[in-house]
This record gives C-alpha cells, sequence and structure tokens, in this order.
C-alpha cells in the first residue's frame, strides 16, 4: 500500500484573488466576506521546494495535488463571448511540479477539479448544464497539454486522476447549506441538480482523459472521483454504484432508489452515450470522521426550545477509527474488483484566540490519529479490501476553505510576520512528522 499526503490547489498554491492575480469563484468572498484571504497560502506555486522536501522527508511514496483552473484559464470578465486563452506558463509549472515531486521518489495522483473554477464562469457552475462543455475543455487542454511536457522532459505522463474531488460534499456544501460559494438560491433541488451535473462532468471527464491517452499512445490511465465519506447510503453508495452500473452490465435507473430517479438526468444521458462502459478504474473515498450520520445523533437540545438541525451543530470529537474499517468494506462492495484508495483522511485542530498551541475538546493527537487509522486500514486488508493508497489530509497547515484557523497539518504553519515558515511540529506542538515517518517505514515492503 502506498503512503502520500492530500492537498488541493487552492489551499496550498497561493497567488489567487488578488490584484492582478487569477480569480476563482471564491474571490467575491474573499473581498467582502465571510472568507478571510487566501494570500500566499503555503507557497507551493512560487516556492514548491519548501512543502516538496517536507514530504519526501516523511518517506511519502504519494502526493496528491491539484490542478487549478484558474491559473490554467485565467480570466478577469465574467459572460465574455469566448472563453479566455489558455496560459502556456501555468502548464509548464504544473509539469515542473510532477518533475520536482519525481525526483524525490514521489508520484503524482492529480484531481483536475477541486472546490474551485475561474470566477469568469460565474458563481453557479454546477447549476447550469450548459457549461459542462467548458470543463471537458479544460480536461482534455490539461492531460494533454502537460502530458506532453513531462514526455519533452523524459517523464511519462501522470498515470493517477481524480475528476472532481467530493461531488457529494460540493453539491451539499453550494447547494443546499451554503459553506462553500455557488448557488444564489439553495436548498434540496438545488444541491439535487448539483450533484447529477457534477456526476456527468466525472463521466465526461473520465472518457476525456483515457482518450487524451489513448489518441497519444501513452500508457493507460488510473482515474477516478472521490466521494467523501458521509455513511448515508443514498449520499455515497448509491453514487459509486450508479457510476459501475454499465460495467455491470446493469440499467443505472435501476440502482437509484426511486425516489431520486429524476434527479439525474444529466448523469443517466452521460453513462448511456458514453464510449465507455467504465467509469471508475479504482474506487475512492475520502474519509473524515464524526461523519453526517453521527452529527445527526450528537446534536443537543437547548433546555425549554425545539430541536433543531443544523449544518454547524456538529461534534468535532473523532470516532473510532474501526468505522473506517467497516467504511473500506461497504465500498469495496459497492464496487467490486476495484482496488481502493483513501485519497484524504485527517482530524482537524482549531488555532485558539490566546496561546501558543492549537486545541481538540477530546485531547487527540495527531500521532494517535495516524497510527489508529492507518491500523483500520491494515484490518481491512487483512480481510481482503484491495487498498492500494492512504492518503493523509494534510501536509502543512492550508487555507481551510475560508479560514486558516482549522489546523490540519502534520506541520504547524507560522503566519504571524506575513511570511510563510513550515515548523517541525503540528499546531499542537507534536513531532506528527516523526509518527508518519515510522509508521511508514513499518508499513515498507520488506
Amino acid at each position: 500500500m502506498n503512503l502520500g499526503v492530500a492537498t488541493a490547489g487552492f489551499q496550498v498554491e497561493g497567488g489567487f484573488n488578488g490584484w492582478g492575480m487569477p480569480t476563482n469563484n471564491w474571490v467575491d468572498w474573499e473581498l467582502w466576506g465571510p472568507a478571510d484571504q487566501s494570500g500566499v497560502a503555503c507557497r507551493l506555486w512560487d516556492r514548491p521546494d519548501m512543502l516538496l522536501n517536507r514530504a519526501a522527508a516523511l518517506g511519502c511514496e504519494r502526493f496528491r495535488l491539484s490542478i487549478e483552473w484558474a491559473r490554467v484559464q485565467p480570466g478577469f470578465d465574467v459572460g465574455d463571448a469566448a472563453p479566455p486563452p489558455y496560459d502556456d506558463t501555468a502548464l509548464d509549472g504544473y509539469a515542473d511540479l510532477v518533475v520536482a515531486l519525481r525526483r524525490r521518489g514521489m508520484e503524482p495522483l492529480v484531481t483536475l477539479h477541486h472546490f474551485t473554477h475561474p470566477r469568469w464562469l460565474g458563481l453557479d457552475l454546477w447549476g447550469v448544464g450548459a457549461k459542462l462543455p467548458f470543463f471537458f475543455d479544460y480536461v482534455e487542454t490539461v492531460v494533454d497539454g502537460i502530458g506532453r511536457r513531462l514526455i519533452s522532459r523524459g517523464q511519462e505522463p501522470v498515470l493517477e486522476w481524480l475528476t472532481v474531488a467530493q461531488p457529494n460534499h460540493l453539491a451539499l456544501g453550494s447547494g443546499l447549506l451554503g459553506v462553500f460559494p455557488g448557488a444564489a438560491r439553495r436548498g434540496p433541488a438545488t444541491a439535487a441538480r448539483w450533484l447529477d451535473h457534477l456526476l456527468a462532468a466525472h463521466c465526461g471527464a473520465y472518457d476525456a482523459v483515457h482518450g487524451a491517452h489513448e489518441r497519444n499512445g501513452w500508457p493507460t490511465p488510473r482515474v477516478s472521483t472521490n466521494n467523501v465519506s458521509l455513511d448515508v447510503d443514498w449520499l455515497d453508495g448509491v453514487l459509486t454504484r450508479l457510476l459501475m452500473a454499465r460495467e455491470r452490465e446493469r440499467d443505472p435507473a435501476e440502482v437509484v432508489p426511486p425516489a431520486f430517479r429524476s434527479r439525474f438526468p444529466a448523469t443517466f444521458d452521460a453513462l448511456s452515450n458514453s464510449p465507455r462502459s467504465a467509469k471508475l478504474d479504482y474506487v475512492a473515498i475520502d474519509w473524515f470522521d464524526p461523519v453526517a450520520a453521527r452529527h445527526l445523533g450528537r446534536l443537543r437540545r437547548p433546555a425549554g426550545r425545539p430541536r433543531r438541525w443544523s449544518p454547524r451543530t456538529v461534534d468535532r470529537r473523532v470516532g473510532d477509527a474501526a468505522a473506517l474499517t467497516a467504511a473500506l468494506r461497504r465500498v469495496a462492495a459497492d464496487a467490486p474488483g476495484k482496488p481502493v484508495v483513501v485519497t484524504a483522511s485527517g482530524m482537524c485542530s482549531m488555532w485558539p484566540v490566546t496561546g501558543e498551541r492549537s486545541t481538540r475538546p477530546d485531547g487527540q493527537r495527531r500521532p494517535e490519529y495516524l497510527a489508529r487509522h492507518l491500523e483500520a486500514v491494515r484490518r481491512a486488508v487483512a480481510e481482503g479490501v484491495d487498498v492500494t493508497g492512504y492518503y493523509h489530509h494534510t501536509l502543512a497547515d492550508g487555507y481551510e476553505w475560508g479560514s486558516y484557523t482549522p489546523r490540519f497539518g502534520i506541520h504547524a504553519v507560522d503566519r504571524s510576520r506575513g511570511n510563510v515558515v513550515i515548523l517541525d511540529v503540528d499546531a499542537q506542538g507534536d513531532d506528527s512528522a516523526a509518527a508518519f515517518r515510522r509508521l511508514a517505514e513499518e508499513m515498507a515492503p520488506r
């Protein structure tokens, strides 16, 4: 099993949404609230060695990164008659980043869309089916452009891809809950429309990646999408079974509960019209616990008031890691015969208003989290689940979708003096890097 760290471009690259910089769909929130300004993030774009050297020192074999669409196809005006041109220097930069990873002994897992898109496409990209061709053109340009650049540098093209990150999370977060920028009118119908278009986007992107490799005579890629595990079947398991339907010679409508069949017209069309029956070369999940099902069970009712559900009323305690073993069993059952990859798994501590260390109400530490969750993966493997990869989120504290307060990093980042200083310890003061390194050594083939 390969170990790695997971990042997202907007969280770590820096250089977005300022004067003269590429603008993505977060720019409005950064300029006028409620999000903090992303600024330089972790400087992966202009000073990649800071992060890549840290990842190599952990003993990572894999590094998950994103291509930022707004950097590759920047534009500043909404509603232009024609899309803006692609930036060759950005494609050069991403090819150089892959080369730098490989020189350090790591292979990339590349995400094509991780929650962000160029602002010129408007905020409601996934609510409008007519905008999907823009995404497919972007995917083809990126896969072909970066692949050709790598070949010219004496390298293989990227072989492992994720098309859209956490489609279930993005659809709920923007279309229903409003924790991401997006839909002007939120509600269940909007979230369902977003999810339908995101799954259709994955289907088209899957075909585009494979098509680019076939046209160029490159090795066969491995392509997937990654739901975040919510432990609610119709929000994760059903979606995997839907994408597996044609390959398993089933009618896609049959795997969707009757109440939801009218919600996936674009996905049904994409599956039916695709020249390829397969839509997942491996099955991927992101794991952050407690999951949605546990949130609903732990709400507390204030004395004398009616009980109300709120997406912000969540328990930040990390649940039993054995739940990850069970989740891996379910995922394998939903996609029989496919390898399983945990494409992100991590724990959050919150930076206090005062004090020197980040805190958690349950006192749990990251070294403990790593040990327990990797042991949970080992148990799944012992039970016969073909887990081929585990990525910890994340390498260093980054921009967590509107704020630098949540701390997920193996390495803490000190921003107190206006610069980015990556520390040896995590935000709780623990040497999580040493813990990860020991675990990587233990799991290395003998």
